[in-house]
């Protein structure tokens, strides 16, 4: 279904972006890849006869990138809390009217996601409409004989440290610098008062690079990695849990169970909300504004999350989780919401902050010389 809607939205894209900013009836969205439930969509099309044209990004960077271009006008782009922050301070961002919000109100959202938007910026609510939020963890294959338990016994130092894991396991890093960066200051410094993953020093900058200097990994990408782990050429990566359970819902589709893959948070790991934000450089504010509120409708978020199978961060969507069958299982048996709660695996889940373009460019200049030298 998802291949099939991002091949939909390329068609579009090609008859329509040709006129850059131009388009009535026209909704331009920047969103991530594998990112939303196609049905409702093209329900959202059909109710307010309008058509929706979806570019991809495989980044929060990119998305900044494409914004700060102009050459396309976007109306809703779907970025993360710390880029979010960004684009706020660099004055790219338009003024959300909540009051024109039908399904809005300071109350729809789990409390554990102000804890988020606490280490934002003064006011961000009238900015962003948190889309998704959760955690990072390690997925693995229970297959490869002692992963697990090295995984579960060493956490982050699984993913960094080869000696800690079986001979001959293949290893993904998220291909994000941002990402990475934190995942190893976690993994250096747990300490949660030092909060060395939202520091940029030429000291963190020179441990990340020893950092990756420990292993070579087998794969740096971002949507292959769940896709190679469900395959089997994976047997370990650091990537969103939510793409663990949407391994789960496509295997749950063709009758299939996850017995050979699992899911482990390490006790200090990275808490995220992507938001639906407007740019300034918008042509169809208003048709925005519809589409917020349209994903803010507790049943639409429900059939959303079901597909796209991150965490929702509606209140009254999780509540009609918790008595649907299919949901009980993956809320009961997995560490699913980003609150820690999971007795069987406790953590703390802290937000990124921006850490400024020079750095994240540095950042991936490290890792490039890291890949040319392994």
């Amino acid at each position: 279904m998802k291949n099939k809607f991002i091949l939909k939205t390329l068609v579009l894209s090609s008859a329509i972006l040709v006129s850059g900013c131009k388009g009535n009836n026209v909704l331009l969205v920047l969103n991530w890849g594998e990112y939303i439930n196609e049905d409702l969509v093209v329900a959202f099309e059909d109710y307010y006869d309008v058509r929706v044209v979806m570019n991809l990004a495989s980044s929060s960077e990119l998305m900044e990138q494409k914004i700060k271009s102009g050459t396309t006008c976007y109306d809703i782009v779907i970025p993360s809390d710390y880029m979010i922050d960004k684009l706020y301070r660099e004055d790219y961002l338009k003024q959300i009217q909540l009051d024109q919000l039908e399904n809005y109100d300071e109350n729809v959202f789990l409390p554990g996601l102000k804890d988020i938007q606490d280490v934002m910026f003064e006011g961000n609510q009238s900015y962003a409409i948190p889309y998704f939020w959760g955690t990072f963890g390690l997925v693995y294959n229970k297959n490869k004989p002692g992963l697990e338990e090295a995984v579960k016994q060493y956490g982050w130092a699984s993913i960094f440290e080869e000696d800690k894991t079986p001979e001959g396991t293949r290893v993904g890093m998220y291909n994000v610098p941002r990402l990475s960066y934190a995942a190893a200051m976690m993994y250096y410094d747990d300490d949660t008062t030092r909060e060395r993953y939202n520091v940029a020093s030429e000291e963190n900058f020179q441990i990340f690079e020893d950092v990756l200097r420990q292993r070579e990994f087998y794969e740096w990408g971002t949507d292959e990695l769940k896709k190679h782990i469900s395959s089997g050429n994976l047997d370990l990566a650091f990537m969103y849990t939510g793409d663990f359970f949407d391994i789960y819902n496509l295997r749950a589709e063709e009758g299939q169970g996850m017995e050979d893959m699992g899911i482990f948070i390490p006790p200090l790991t990275i808490s995220f909300f992507d938001g639906m934000i407007i740019p300034k450089n918008a042509q169809h504010y208003d048709l925005a504004l519809k589409f917020m509120d349209w994903f803010l409708d507790p049943q639409v978020a429900f059939d959303n999350a079901s597909i796209v199978g991150y965490c929702t961060p509606i209140a009254a969507t999780y509540a009609m989780m918790q008595v649907d069958p299919e949901w009980q299982d993956k809320i009961n048996n997995y560490p699913y919401y980003p609150d820690g709660s999971n007795p069987d695996n406790p953590f703390v889940a802290l937000p990124l902050k921006d850490i400024g373009t020079a750095s994240v460019s540095r950042l991936a200049t490290i890792i490039n010389n890291v890949k040319a030298s392994m």
